[in-house]
């Protein structure tokens, strides 16, 4: 208060003056931004609820287009079927009447017919898994793994072994036997040895139990190695045509709408190894 000290009645006045119109002009500043922060705040709200609503529908539109494309692909499975009947009665009544080129072509039909079936068995089953939501569950693994080998009725020359003792895990049993069946499928497409096997196994990972199919095949190259889980087009050989192979695609997927993960290894020469992950009790499904 010093400083106020000595100043007449009309200076102290001025100062007065001078501080009132300095909280005003504050004030209607204040009041200024707060309105500015009103607009803003309100802006944001509308843009948020923009954007759930949006989110919504497009939850609702790919909702739609899966269950739509599900029943393309259902539709689609009846005709493919009776192609493939066709294709094997053709060539078990007509082939020995054909002579080498013609035989080529009918062996070459029929194998594509069964490619198209296969392509549309995996579609269906990729569009229902887009859709249907993981159940969990207890499940003896080892149990499944035997359901599978015995379903799939593996060349002798090539026995799949399976490791013992695996382990009960927490998932859904229907996607861990689509799981199984892929890989060990896959695997046996690939061993290619007339003295190969494959192994099965599951390891102790600490929040994971981690299951592994391995083949004694001739092994993917890094490049392929890296887009072993992706849905692409591969070429098997400079001699067939192309094919594509949603089996291992399928593995990744269902894998990571249950929280875990896939990785391969390969050694040219020496097979290769497919690894995917189960949470252990506790771990949350992802949609």
């Amino acid at each position: 208060m010093d400083e106020y000290r000595g100043m007449s009645d009309a200076q102290l006045t001025k100062e007065l003056d001078d501080a009132v119109r300095q909280r005003a002009m504050l004030e209607a500043k204040c009041q200024e931004l707060e309105q500015r922060l009103d607009k803003e705040r309100a802006i944001r709200r509308r843009a948020e609820d923009k954007l759930r609503r949006v989110g919504q529908e497009l939850r609702q539109t790919q909702n739609e287009l899966e269950k739509f494309s599900f029943i393309i692909f259902n539709d689609l499975k009846a005709p493919v079927q009776s192609l493939n009947l066709l294709a094997v009665k053709l060539f078990q009544e007509h082939a020995p009447a054909m002579d080498t080129e013609g035989r080529s072509y009918l062996d070459l039909f029929c194998d594509q017919v069964a490619k198209l079936q296969e392509l549309v068995e995996g579609l269906i089953k990729y569009s229902r898994l887009s859709w249907e939501a993981p159940k969990k569950e207890s499940v003896q693994s080892e149990e499944v793994v035997k359901k599978v080998v015995d379903s799939i009725l593996p060349d002798p020359a090539v026995p799949v072994i399976v490791e013992s003792p695996l382990p009960p895990v927490e998932c859904d049993k229907e996607m861990l036997e689509q799981q199984l069946l892929n890989l060990i499928n896959s695997a046996l497409k690939h061993a290619g040895q007339s003295e190969g096997e494959i192994k099965v196994s599951c390891t102790d990972i600490g929040e994971y139990w981690e299951f592994c199919v391995q083949d004694s095949g001739k092994g993917f190259d890094k490049a392929r190695l890296g887009r072993a889980f992706e849905m692409i087009p591969s070429l098997e050989t400079q001699n067939q045509p192309e094919s594509t192979d949603v089996e291992l695609y399928l593995v990744k997927r269902i894998t990571e709408r249950q929280g875990g993960s896939v990785r391969a290894e390969s050694i040219m020469g020496q097979g290769t190894s497919f690894y995917f992950s189960v949470p252990k009790q506790g771990s949350p499904i992802v949609s």
